[in-house]
């Protein structure tokens, strides 16, 4: 059911950046530390913008009168902790559709995903690796049912569509998986830091900077010869 509450938007377990470099035909993966401490907009009382707040990235998705609005607040909280040009383009996918996906691909095999605090001294760095395995597995799977049948990408659209937030029209997703399915996947990468436990209780993720601006120039920006 749609959540009707502006500040009870729940919170975003993963967060994963794609980068696609259609010039190189490569896409460049970061995964971000649901804890990273990042300056996030909220709301007041009645709704209103109440100006921003460092906390933790996830809770970002919790501010918004609907969908939409709620992965775009997370969107401005990635761009604002990366200081990175514009991100085009954003996709929420619930738990629901991971769980009907691995119907449509007869199934991915992974090692179950245990309550953080239950594993080692509680940061999500474990959790982040098995979330990891899922898409290592799902997606050379997909690939090899898009080489099956050309036709895969519509079905897997639109069966995902009714659980899935996006700002992409269905033609456009279709376009872009077209485009770019067999581009080289590059190695997930990951933001140095240290972890910490705020004063609520509550493990902090502390980003290096240098390791972000090295990310950014990377990923977005073109060397000259």
């Amino acid at each position: 059911d749609e959540i009707k509450g502006y500040r009870d938007g729940g919170q975003s377990d993963f967060l994963l950046l794609l980068v696609l470099d259609h010039k190189n035909k490569t896409i460049r993966q970061l995964q971000i530390d649901r804890d990273t401490m990042t300056s996030v907009n909220v709301l007041g009382l009645f709704g209103n913008n109440a100006g921003s707040r460092v906390m933790q990235i996830c809770l970002s998705h919790g501010y918004g009168m609907d969908r939409q609005e709620r992965c775009q607040n997370s969107l401005r909280a990635v761009e604002g902790l990366l200081n990175c040009p514009e991100i085009e383009l954003y996709m929420e996918v619930p738990l629901d559709a991971i769980s009907t996906l691995n119907d449509l691909l007869g199934g991915v095999t992974v090692t179950l995903v245990r309550r953080r605090m239950d594993v080692a001294d509680g940061t999500n760095e474990t959790r982040m690796t098995r979330q990891r395995e899922f898409m290592d597995a799902a997606v050379p799977l997909i690939r090899e049912k898009i080489n099956e049948s050309s036709g895969f990408i519509t079905t897997m659209i639109d069966t995902l569509t009714p659980y899935v937030t996006t700002n992409m029209v269905r033609g456009r997703m279709i376009n872009e998986i077209n485009r770019a399915y067999h581009y080289e996947v590059e190695p997930v990468q990951y933001l140095s830091g240290e972890h910490s436990i705020g004063e609520d209780g509550f493990v902090e993720f502390h980003a290096d900077e240098q390791s972000i601006v090295d990310f950014v120039l990377d990923a977005f920006y073109t060397k000259k010869e």
